[in-house]
């Protein structure tokens, strides 16, 4: 694929894997907090310690942290909703916003889960919600834990070479999924992967017919 095409395909991936929650949050609800602390501390104290460890670590930005604990939580107490919804929040801030949309639509539900990836979510995407995550997602700064610069970095980078664009070709306006072979094996044994841990965690979840 040449360069624009690349560009392009990294612009909708990052649109899935941008985090939507960048504006300041509202102070939680303590009478809530306190209501929800109870109803877990009556039946595991521990696993409301570690969901007031997660909450703590999610409302200072600690994205990883809260997530790692949420899912324990999660794992000790399946039938803890507010554990799933707050590890959604997470997730999107974590730019895995296709697990989170699956973990709050199916797992609180138990709909069978056909394919992670073909998932649609009930309720659609607002296109201004996009655009913003679009935005989001290729401007941001880097962080400790990327794996490569941000895009805003690369593009720039990609820019400055000054490179001539070669003419158009066959495949360029293929998707990234053209360069494997086995798309439909590797979404079906991932989908399986997921079944697999939600299982472990007491929350079984069945194949679509």
């Amino acid at each position: 694929m040449k360069t624009g095409a690349i560009l392009a395909a990294f612009a909708a991936v990052a649109l899935w894997c941008s985090g939507l929650g960048a504006a300041p949050k509202p102070a939680r609800d303590q009478a809530f907090e306190q209501k929800i602390d109870a109803e877990l501390r009556a039946r595991d104290p521990e696993a409301a310690d570690l969901f007031a460890e997660a909450t703590a670590a999610a409302d200072r930005g600690d994205a990883d942290g809260a997530a790692d604990r949420f899912e324990r939580v999660r794992a000790a107490a399946p039938w803890f909703v507010h554990a799933t919804r707050r590890l959604c929040g997470v997730e999107v801030k974590r730019g895995h916003r296709d697990r989170a949309i699956s973990l709050d639509e199916v797992v609180p539900k138990k709909q069978a889960f056909a394919n992670v990836y073909a998932f649609v979510p009930v309720a659609p995407v607002d296109p201004e919600k996009i655009e913003k995550a679009i935005a989001t997602a290729m401007n941001r700064p880097a962080t400790p834990s990327d794996s490569h610069p941000p895009p805003v970095d690369r593009i720039a980078w990609v820019t400055k070479l000054a490179a001539p664009v070669p003419g158009e070709e066959e495949g360029d306006a293929d998707d990234a999924w053209s360069l494997l072979g086995t798309r439909e094996a590797i979404e079906e044994r991932m989908t399986e992967t997921v079944r697999r841990r939600l299982a472990t965690r007491g929350i079984p979840m069945a194949k679509a017919e």
